[in-house]
């Protein structure tokens, strides 16, 4: 780990195609965002690999809020092991900040999966740190994010 990431990880008592499933479900990800920033999905379809592009709905966290549009450039995908995308303005330069979710079966009679969630802002321009406030999520808001997580695997 680097100075411009944080990563957590947890055990989510669920096998890794579940967990997958829900967070290759653009809809989905609402549910596992402890800040209320993502909003919707903008007419997403499901990712089924890299190079795809999907839109989200965000406010922003401060007052006023405001809405805008993300697109997030998926960058990392093995079906039911990896998923990840790096997060772009909506018609800008990449923003420089990526999420990476890691899933790693636990070998047991347990149907359980040790899930890894990378935020990584190494690539932000100094503009786009000040622009964006980045880093704008820390270790309590990922571990948050994989408690949410575990819930929303089970509905």
């Amino acid at each position: 780990m680097t100075d411009a990431q944080t990563r957590v990880t947890l055990v989510v008592p669920a096998k890794p195609g579940r967990i997958f499933d829900l967070l290759a479900t653009p809809y989905r990800l609402p549910e596992i965002d402890p800040t209320g920033s993502t909003i919707s999905d903008d007419n997403a379809s499901p990712v089924t690999a890299a190079g795809q592009v999907f839109r989200m709905n965000m406010v922003t966290r401060a007052a006023p809020q405001t809405k805008y549009l993300t697109e997030h450039h998926v960058d990392a995908f093995r079906h039911n092991r990896l998923i990840g995308w790096e997060v772009f303005p909506v018609d800008g330069d990449p923003g420089g900040w990526s999420w990476r979710f890691e899933l790693t079966p636990i070998e047991d009679k347990k149907k359980r999966t040790q899930v890894a969630l990378t935020y990584d802002w190494s690539k932000t321009s100094p503009e786009n740190v000040a622009r964006f406030g980045i880093p704008d999520h820390d270790s309590v808001d990922l571990e948050a994010c994989l408690a949410r997580l575990a819930q929303a695997v089970k509905k």
